[in-house]
């Protein structure tokens, strides 16, 4: 079996609102999985859109902390110049979370964001631009804020330009290019998806000399850093011993860990 591509990474919450979030979601009986990440066969993106609180993101705009992350105290906060809350309050609307769902409202208030130069609302409004099911897609768009994203700072914006570069979308297709962004998002510690795409290169010889050796470190790596996908692309390499020595029980185990992580594709797959 083929690994599949790690997925880019959906929208996220800074920390100050999650709590308030995250306590919707479990009344709303949603399931909030730590972002995608890893391969199987080459496909679209299949990011969580879960709230996710991210280290790696640009910790220097200003955020909600001082409002208790309802969505009316985003907004007002927002409206006085908090860029990190306008794009907390885009999470808000693109889930339902205490207002109703609506992909209009969530890129009205991800645009805010991103002017009022929060790198997480502009990168969350270049994947909603790609990915929305009621907006009009704008790839071209997307890859703009991206740019901007990372410009500021944000490495997970960083990987999923990456991804844009890869696959064609948006822009030219340029693996080396998508090469150098997965290996910076990598370094800086975007390991879930930087780490992981950066893999799946190095397991198919895509665009860099095939090395097993090295797409099973970074599919380690990547897991080890809450990736699902990863740690079910590791324990592909781990069964057939592609890479790293063969044993069929640490793959068991980590297809265990891939399922508890959310890859509903590990669940269904034998692990004693």
């Amino acid at each position: 079996m083929r690994p599949r591509l790690p997925a880019t990474r959906a929208e996220v919450a800074s920390i100050a609102s999650l709590a308030f979030l995250s306590t919707l979601l479990i009344a709303a009986g949603a399931v909030s999985c730590d972002r995608t990440g890893a391969t199987k066969p080459a496909a679209t993106t299949s990011p969580n859109d879960a709230p996710t609180a991210s280290a790696n993101s640009p910790n220097d705009a200003p955020t909600a902390s001082a409002n208790d992350g309802s969505p009316a105290a985003l907004q007002q906060a927002c409206v006085k110049g908090d860029g990190r809350a306008c794009g907390d309050l885009g999470i808000a609307y693109r889930k339902g979370l205490g207002v109703p769902k609506d992909d209009l409202g969530a890129s009205t208030w991800y645009t805010r964001g991103c002017e009022l130069r929060d790198a997480w609302s502009c990168t969350n409004l270049a994947y909603l631009l790609r990915k929305s099911e009621t907006l009009p897609r704008d790839p071209e768009r997307a890859v703009a804020l991206y740019t901007k994203a990372y410009d500021l700072g944000d490495l997970m914006a960083c990987a999923d330009l990456g991804v844009c570069f890869e696959r064609g979308e948006g822009t030219s297709a340029d693996i080396p290019r998508a090469l150098a962004l997965y290996q910076k998002a990598c370094d800086g510690g975007e390991a879930v998806t930087g780490c992981a795409n950066l893999a799946t290169l190095y397991e198919s010889g895509k665009g860099v000399p095939k090395d097993l050796g090295r797409a099973a470190a970074l599919f380690e790596k990547a897991c080890e850093a809450g990736g699902p996908i990863a740690c079910a692309n590791l324990a592909l390499m781990v069964e057939a011993g592609r890479g790293v020595p063969k044993d069929g029980a640490r793959a068991a185990a980590l297809r265990r860990r891939a399922c508890a992580g959310g890859d509903k594709e590990s669940c269904e797959s034998p692990h004693p």
